[in-house]
């Protein structure tokens, strides 16, 4: 199994903060919402903190087959 990026785009506050601290894997739209450039990373602690700094909460993780 592996772990999978997921976002909630729809419920993204515009705030950017994962492409601060994870340009590799998040950048943003010109709607000015969060969009995923890749679904999975080597760079956990990273992400780790994307996903707790995320003020919508909206980053998350999920295993896949």
């Amino acid at each position: 199994m592996s772990e999978t990026v997921t976002v909630k785009r729809e419920e993204c506050f515009g705030d950017a903060v994962c492409t601060a601290v994870l340009p590799e894997i998040f950048d943003m739209g010109e709607d000015g919402k969060v969009n995923l450039i890749k679904e999975s990373t080597t760079l956990r602690k990273e992400l780790l903190e994307a996903i707790s700094l995320c003020p919508a909460r909206i980053i998350g993780l999920s295993l896949k087959d």
